[in-house]
């Protein structure tokens, strides 16, 4: 959960920021760049009222792989979009929309295996860890962009995203096997 978790931050920062380095360099101002984000806001709420639904029909050892590769495409395509905000707008909110799912997995996972005395120290290194690779991004993105221009940010996280979804694949059928069915001893 730390590994996925942070690494998802991190491509996550890196990710806005790219789409505001991208749409920038393509001449865009502050209201299309706010439209594209705010559009991306609502596609996070959308997917967290259906993350539940969703996590509970897939299952934890297919939900979190299926959204790890689903992640994967949509980053790539953002390094080949011409830059224009309906493109970025679709791509970065489609990742926005996708990711609740995997998050209420491992967040349901981490209540019910985690003992009750260790869950605020466990909290609290997540939060850590998740709160670094979050300020990483950024940086990330900004480095990338400089260096190699503003394509450079997706590129790089979707090859991090394709590692992650290599791993979470081999280790979720081992790792995430509690069931979050109604009912279930999870």
């Amino acid at each position: 959960m730390l590994v996925w978790v942070s690494a998802v931050n991190l491509v996550l920062a890196a990710l806005y920021y790219g789409v505001l380095f991208a749409l920038r360099h393509a001449g865009h101002g502050g209201i299309v760049t706010g439209a594209v984000l705010a559009g991306c806001g609502a596609a996070g709420i959308v997917g967290a009222l259906a993350a539940p639904a969703a996590a509970r029909r897939l299952g934890p050892a297919r939900a979190v792989p299926l959204v790890t590769w689903l992640l994967v495409p949509l980053t790539a395509a953002l390094a080949w979009s011409p830059g224009g905000p309906a493109a970025c707008a679709a791509l970065l909110a489609g990742v926005c929309l996708v990711v609740p799912t995997a998050v209420v997995v491992l967040q349901s996972l981490a209540i019910g295996t985690v003992p009750a005395h260790l869950r605020a120290r466990a909290g609290a290194v997540l939060m850590v860890a998740t709160g670094a690779a979050t300020a990483l991004g950024p940086a990330l993105a900004g480095v990338l962009t400089g260096q190699a221009g503003p394509a450079a940010p997706a590129l790089c996280c979707a090859g991090l995203l394709g590692v992650l979804a290599l791993g979470t694949g081999w280790a979720a059928p081992r790792l995430l096997v509690p069931d979050l069915r109604p009912g279930s001893a999870g």
